[in-house]
């Protein structure tokens, strides 16, 4: 799943980036009613990202998400998987392979 939002240029600094990951952080857990098992700060080329894990409500899936604000446009990968089959290995790859331009 890769999704974007773009905000007015010009208006994103780096304390409205965080900002900005907070919420969609937060959006996604409330969206599935579920439950934050791990964030880290991360930050490709320039652009300040985060990493998230979530566990839906029930614990059947797991999202694995990097969401990066690059300039006003904030952009989130995710991977959506069953967590009994969770291939964490994979998912870094695909990761990895994303280039930010």
């Amino acid at each position: 799943f890769v999704a974007y939002s773009d905000y007015p240029a010009g208006q994103i600094d780096a304390a409205s980036a965080r900002l900005f990951l907070d919420g969609a952080r937060d959006g996604a857990i409330r969206n599935i009613k579920g439950t934050l098992l791990a964030e880290t700060a991360i930050k490709q080329d320039r652009f300040p990202g985060r990493e998230l894990k979530i566990a839906s409500a029930d614990g059947s899936m797991v999202i694995r998400a990097r969401l990066f604000m690059i300039d006003a446009r904030l952009l989130q990968v995710m991977v959506i998987a069953p967590a009994a089959s969770l291939n964490d290995a994979t998912i870094d790859r695909f990761f990895e392979s994303l280039r930010l331009l």
